[in-house]
């Protein structure tokens, strides 16, 4: 299990460096949305790596940590892209004319994709060497794969309480965001695990009903951020004129409606399925 465990964390590291020379090359949505997804993988991956086989630790926090500001670029870069999508949408169920907030979130998007490209140079370098290269991938025998069956079971039910846990206490959007990632973790823990051992179908199974509060919190954190930058915009305006302040605030008004219907749905999922 763990030559096939380091075998994925060195193919979702060759994704990250495929996904971010077609950002550089032409950053489109969708691939600046597979590069965040790549780099999940490889976090999720390798925080399993570093519980079930501990001698990855030192390397595997190396590479978490230089991942981290090239997730946190990119997904910049994403929140500005996803804000215009979002912007049209609303716009035509609204009937929004004013151009302002769309100059707005475009300088913005411009802003992010110029920081995620001053930072290219760096993570390029980075990630154009293997992770976990000091390990021999010729001694998968060291370690049975029966043995590490029940620590990756206690690890992820060690990770279902904690995420219990979290969603019992999140009564703020900052805590509903962190259930949204340790459910991420889970689902792509339990996806490497489940390609290679059907003994963790039961897991699979029993988060299957998650999956689809987990898309739900996707959507729901989308709008929270785009609400963040509509009070940004308008406060914005404030300093200036008041020209299409109304369609902006009624804006606001529909996309908090829209963010406590999804509240709601999610709170409902996690009741039906966390319990």
């Amino acid at each position: 299990m763990e030559k096939l465990l380091l075998e994925y964390c060195i193919q979702q590291h060759s994704n990250i460096a495929h996904y971010l020379n077609l950002c550089v090359e032409r950053a489109e949505a969708e691939s600046v949305h597979q590069l965040r997804v790549s780099i999940k993988k490889f976090r999720a991956v390798s925080k399993l790596l570093e519980y079930l086989m501990p001698e990855t630790g030192r390397e595997n926090k190396q590479q978490l940590e230089k991942l981290r500001e090239l997730f946190k670029l990119a997904g910049r870069l994403r929140d500005a892209q996803v804000q215009l999508i979002l912007l049209n949408y609303y716009r035509a169920e609204l009937n929004i004319e004013d151009t302002g907030f769309e100059y707005f979130l475009k300088k913005n998007e411009r802003s992010a994709l110029r920081k995620f490209l001053a930072g290219f140079s760096l993570f390029n370098k980075m990630i154009s060497s293997q992770p976990f290269h000091r390990l021999n991938l010729k001694k998968p025998e060291l370690n049975l794969a029966e043995s590490l069956r029940p620590i990756a079971s206690k690890l992820l039910e060690k990770r279902i309480m904690k995420l219990r846990k979290t969603f019992q206490a999140a009564d703020n959007d900052s805590m509903l965001h962190n259930v949204r990632i340790q459910l991420k973790q889970i689902r792509y823990m339990l996806g490497i695990l489940t390609m290679q051992d059907s003994f963790f179908k039961k897991y699979d199974i029993a988060m299957t009903g998650l999956r689809v509060a987990e898309i739900q919190l996707g959507r729901w954190h989308d709008l929270v951020v785009f609400r963040e930058t509509i009070n940004k915009y308008l406060k914005h305006k404030q300093n200036k004129n008041n020209a299409g302040q109304n369609e902006i605030l009624t804006l606001n008004a529909a996309v908090t409606i829209d963010i406590e219907i999804y509240k709601e749905q999610i709170m409902s999922s996690f009741r039906k399925y966390l319990q």
